[in-house]
């Protein structure tokens, strides 16, 4: 449940006008979704508003930007709004000049380093999107269909359609009163977990290929090259999907996936899921040790270094964490 603070912080943004709402690097279903209908919902009620992301907005993802690829700043702002974003890094380099302006951050990472003037966190929520929309109910925000699309499809990819443990009651119901709107959730759904290149199967084709096991099978751990996305002509921007090869491997624990950009940056996702006798893996935590951050069971981090280096380096600290825990539990 909202708290008068959160809901009087919100109000407060509503009267701002001039606003810049920052989705994070990389941007995912999740912060496009919040983003947008946010932005919208701000326009309705004559604000001058815009919504700017250092990186491109994938292919896939495309039909929640309303066919917008670059979110570029189009005007001076006299307020900022962050949406999904844990932590000044995921500014990304393009607009990381306004980590120490923000104004209001609304979140669910409850590894949030509270970077905003006023952060209106809810950490137990299965995404900004189901977030948002408690905020425009508390708030008496009309939703007709666009929003309810926009928040559904948010919701949507991050609990997994539905089937990741942040999944709650009360997500259910969210999702529920926005379907209520008519909209083509079959096609959203389909576009966000079932639709992808052949390019890109046979991206994760290779990547199967190079899969590592630690601690007897439990966590697992796949690696691909930028060479190998030049190669077979994948964006790299459209990869999220790899994250889910470790996840689909029975028995794992922890997945780890080590992806090269072309800038030479590695970017590294995390993903636990609970296995008996094995309770919650917090990936946060490891991740947090680099300078990233996210959930206990999805987080991610980023290192400028060789693939090979960063592979150790994961390897070490997630074996670390997992000695601590099952291995060495009284320690």
């Amino acid at each position: 449940m909202l708290t008068e603070n959160q809901i009087s912080d919100f109000s407060e943004l509503l009267g701002k006008d001039n606003i810049c709402i920052v989705l994070h690097k990389s941007p995912d279903g999740d912060t496009i979704g919040s983003s947008f209908a946010l932005l919208y919902a701000l326009k309705r009620m004559g604000k001058n508003a815009q919504a700017v992301c250092s990186d491109e907005i994938p292919d896939q993802f495309m039909f929640i930007s309303d066919g917008k690829k670059n979110l570029d700043m189009l005007f001076e702002p006299d307020t900022v709004v962050s949406v999904d974003v844990a932590s000044e890094s995921l500014f990304g380099e393009k607009f990381s000049y306004l980590a120490d302006r923000v104004d209001y951050s609304i979140d669910h990472h409850f590894s949030n380093t509270f970077y905003a003037k006023k952060t209106i966190l809810y950490d137990s929520i299965s995404s900004a999107g189901e977030l948002m929309f408690e905020l425009f109910k508390s708030a008496d925000i009309e939703i007709d269909r666009y929003i309810a699309e926009k928040l559904y499809t948010a919701i949507s990819f991050d609990s997994g359609c539905f089937r990741y443990s942040n999944t709650s009651p009360d997500t259910h119901l969210a999702a529920a009163e926005l379907l209520k709107f008519g909209f083509d959730s079959s096609s959203i759904n389909v576009k966000l977990f079932d639709s992808v290149s052949l390019a890109q199967l046979k991206l994760e084709s290779e990547a199967l290929n190079s899969v590592k096991q630690y601690k007897n099978n439990k966590i697992s751990m796949v690696t691909v090259r930028y060479s190998q996305i030049e190669r077979l002509g994948v964006n790299e921007n459209e990869l999220g999907g790899l994250t889910a090869i470790t996840r689909r491997i029975a028995g794992t624990v922890v997945g780890i996936t080590v992806r090269e950009k072309s800038d030479g940056e590695i970017k590294i996702s995390l993903r636990s899921q609970q296995e008996a006798p094995f309770p919650d893996f917090d990936v946060s935590k490891v991740a947090g040790k680099f300078g990233g951050g996210g959930h206990v069971r999805a987080a991610g981090l980023s290192m400028k270094c060789s693939v090979k280096e960063a592979e150790k380096r994961i390897i070490e600290a997630v074996s670390e964490e997992w000695e601590r825990l099952y291995d060495n539990p009284c320690k």
